[in-house]
């Protein structure tokens, strides 16, 4: 008899590099290097002096980097990229920022078409001839008299 067990990721904050007794920075850069002074609070691990990198941050196998929704994100830079994860309902589509406009507007039809979540979903835009038609549907309305428009006309407006 086979039991399916829940995993889920730890309910901790991320670990963050703290500042080494400074209380007036806001923060170091993203790296670690193990403290090994030997008048160091961290290295002897005092309350109050930051924390320090463990294996008790680090989240189970399966769910490592899973998102919120359980599904694990896939990134994508051509079409062959994406179809190969077409049946696959646990990863989602992230597409490459250096893609072409027209290289992810074809993956989005073709994840549309696949079945394929994109989580970086771009929103269909008008095409050029519409972007046209709206300055003249605006010379139009300046064309027509006030009274059409919902407003007063200029020979009833009081001086």
């Amino acid at each position: 008899m086979r039991i399916d067990i829940m995993v889920t990721k730890k309910k901790h904050a991320v670990f963050r590099v703290p500042n080494f007794g400074a209380k007036n920075r806001k923060g170091v850069k993203e790296r670690w290097r193990k403290p090994r002074g030997i008048d160091s609070k961290i290295r002897v691990e005092k309350k109050g002096h930051g924390a320090t990198p463990k294996v008790g941050y680090k989240n189970h196998a399966a769910v490592r980097f899973a998102r919120k929704d359980g599904t694990f994100e896939h990134l994508v830079h051509n079409e062959k990229e994406l179809l190969a994860i077409a049946g696959d309902k646990t990863k989602v589509a992230v597409l490459a920022h250096g893609l072409s406009r027209r290289t992810w507007a074809s993956l989005q039809m073709t994840a549309a078409s696949k079945g394929i979540r994109i989580v970086n979903r771009k929103k269909e835009e008008a095409p050029a001839a519409n972007e046209k038609q709206a300055p003249a549907a605006k010379r139009e309305a300046e064309a027509r008299p006030a009274a059409d428009r919902g407003g007063k006309p200029s020979s009833v407006v009081k001086s």
